[in-house]
């Protein structure tokens, strides 16, 4: 694999060798990636090309367009403010600017500004919709929650619950983007409940309040508008940066066709990378904001995928007990030091403690990253001369190209363990077999803490489970039925008032999760809000099981009996307790 760097204003191509294989490693010793370029909308100039990519000021710059030259799939591919029919933009009035910025904080159209999006079909209409959008009803009949509860298998609503009828989503979306979407019952997602006897959808609203947006400038070409909107905010960057959203009028009517999330304002543009990490088949971009002395004290990396984040990458780097974050990010490279075929993060850069680094592992493919700020503290501090992205490779790989065994691969998942230990921490390793085949799970066990299982399929790395807690909060730990790939969990709250019961299994990828659970309830839940009070406790018996509810968490429809049955089968099987026995050194020695 081929990584192009291209500078922002003068499109050089930078061929850096990376990894041709998902297991391969990258060896390059500099900055990875593709550094995103970023067409203006008008016309570059000298002054555009010595901007520099430390953020001074909470505006971004402005080309010749009404629009901010940092425009993106937004701007007229020649820069020449004409549209496709090459009717002339004009640029719009104040009056008519605040005219769409009361539009766009009514919670009919503010929730269009919240993602990315380039046409109907991609609209994550579950995130517009979460806050009513002005056409949920929120006035629940009895008899609706209860068909909610049973639907969605909770036996209690938390938040507040609102509704809305499938014909009214469908008239919302004709109304606001003049689109025909086939409509299903899984058409908001798993957030939201749909109840086939009332063709309703459901959601448990927390309230939380929209952004507030201005409409700063705009242009109009014909029935085509373009504008930008800023959040009502002193940082104006990241997930805070513009919005350029584009509608067509028609007589009274806007219709929304696109909106895209300027995540390039105000990045360092030596520091921000398109490439793919190897989560999926689609590329992404890591955009860089370095730290200035107004309203961004830390630097920050966000990872980007279709126009919207997926995943923040720590900058907090750590010293002894004290902790601080990178205000200057230098370098950074992406590749895989943890075995498991997706790319790792290692950034370095400075912070008040002076040269530091910041690694950050991806545990699944769903951009889920953990940061290790131990490790990064000990190969700061074993790097005597300059610290490098080759010197930090090197003391993380070595001369390592490739892992090719479960045994390499698990050898330096415990490396990076014991270096992301303290001499506050008791790690203790084994060696177990859940699954059927003939490779051993990995356990690495923070004892009385976390919990971290590891499994090896497809020549990489899959973390089953990642400093998963236990032993505090009533929790017991982690335990498995030796080659029949389940595994169980018990957990109490309210003191044992109310208990759990969990079964998982191994999934193809990423990490377990909850198949199906059991709930029981020990107390006499009189008021029936689902917690105890004290008055509950004292008028039940510490051992008598009141009630108990059967949760499936899977993609399989079953019947209340059917799950209960899978529950009883899951009973029958003998569980051995997780736990870590040997030392590293031990372990090791096993793995030969």
């Amino acid at each position: 694999m081929h990584y192009k760097k291209i500078l922002s204003f003068l499109s050089i191509a930078l061929l850096i060798t990376g990894c041709s294989t998902p297991e391969q490693l990258d060896s390059e010793n500099s900055s990875s990636g593709q550094i995103v370029n970023f067409t203006s909308n008008s016309s570059s100039s000298k002054d555009d090309s010595t901007n520099s990519s430390k953020q001074t000021n909470n505006s971004p710059n402005t080309g010749n367009s009404a629009l901010s030259s940092s425009q993106n799939s937004q701007s007229p591919a020649n820069g020449s403010n004409e549209d496709e029919d090459n009717s002339p933009f004009s640029k719009i009035e104040t009056t008519e600017l605040e005219k769409f910025t009361s539009m766009f904080n009514t919670p009919e159209y503010n929730g269009f500004l919240a993602k990315s999006f380039d046409k109907a079909e991609n609209i994550d209409f579950s995130r517009i919709l979460q806050n009513g959008a002005g056409i949920a009803n929120t006035t629940i009949s009895d008899k609706e929650k209860e068909d909610y509860m049973a639907a969605a298998k909770v036996h209690k609503i938390y938040g507040s619950l609102i509704a809305i009828k499938k014909s009214s989503l469908q008239q919302y979306i004709k109304e606001h983007t003049n689109a025909d979407l086939q409509i299903n019952k899984n058409f908001l997602g798993k957030s939201w409940t749909y109840v086939k006897n009332s063709d309703t959808y459901y959601y448990s609203n927390f309230s939380e309040p929209e952004n507030k947006y201005t409409c700063m400038s705009g242009e109009k070409s014909g029935n085509t508008y373009k504008l930008r909107f800023r959040i009502d905010s002193d940082k104006h960057f990241g997930e805070n940066a513009d919005r350029i959203i584009t509608l067509t009028k028609d007589g009274d009517k806007y219709y929304v066709n696109s909106n895209m999330i300027q995540w390039e304002d105000f990045c360092d543009k030596n520091q921000s990378f398109e490439t793919n990490l190897g989560q999926n088949e689609k590329p992404c971009q890591i955009f860089t904001y370095q730290a200035d002395t107004t309203s961004q004290k830390n630097a920050s990396i966000v990872i980007v995928q279709d126009g919207n984040k997926v995943q923040d990458i720590n900058t907090l780097v750590s010293k002894g007990n004290d902790s601080e974050y990178l205000t200057t990010i230098t370098g950074m490279s992406f590749c895989d030091y943890n075995a498991d075929g997706i790319k790792d993060f290692i950034v370095i850069g400075k912070s008040s403690f002076g040269d530091s680094l910041v690694l950050e592992q991806s545990i699944s493919p769903d951009f889920t990253y953990e940061f290790l700020p131990e490790a990064s503290e000990k190969i700061v501090d074993s790097i005597k001369a300059e610290k490098t992205i080759s010197a930090v490779k090197a003391v993380l790989l070595g001369d390592k190209t490739s892992f090719y065994d479960y045994k390499e691969a698990y050898s330096q998942v415990i490396k990076l363990s014991d270096m992301s230990s303290n001499e506050n921490t008791k790690l203790q390793y084994n060696l177990i077999y859940i699954d059927n085949d003939d490779i051993p799970e990995l356990v690495v066990d923070v004892v009385g803490y976390g919990m971290s299982i590891y499994s090896y399929k497809n020549n990489r790395i899959q973390c089953l489970m990642y400093q998963w807690g236990y032993g505090a909060g009533g929790n017991y730990g982690y335990m498995y039925a030796p080659q029949k790939g389940v595994l169980f969990n018990h957990n109490t709250d309210y003191a044992g008032a109310i208990q759990y019961d969990s079964y998982m299994t191994c999934p193809n990828q990423g990490e377990l999760s909850c198949d199906f659970s059991v709930e029981s309830i020990m107390f006499k839940d009189a008021d029936g809000d689902g917690e105890p009070s004290e008055e509950e406790l004292n008028n039940s018996s510490e051992i008598e099981l009141y009630k108990e509810y059967f949760y499936n968490y899977t993609d399989k429809e079953m019947t209340d009996d059917e799950i209960k049955n899978q529950v009883k089968e899951y009973e029958k099987l003998k569980f051995e307790e997780i736990s870590g026995t040997l030392s590293s050194k031990q372990v090791l020695e096993k793995l030969k």
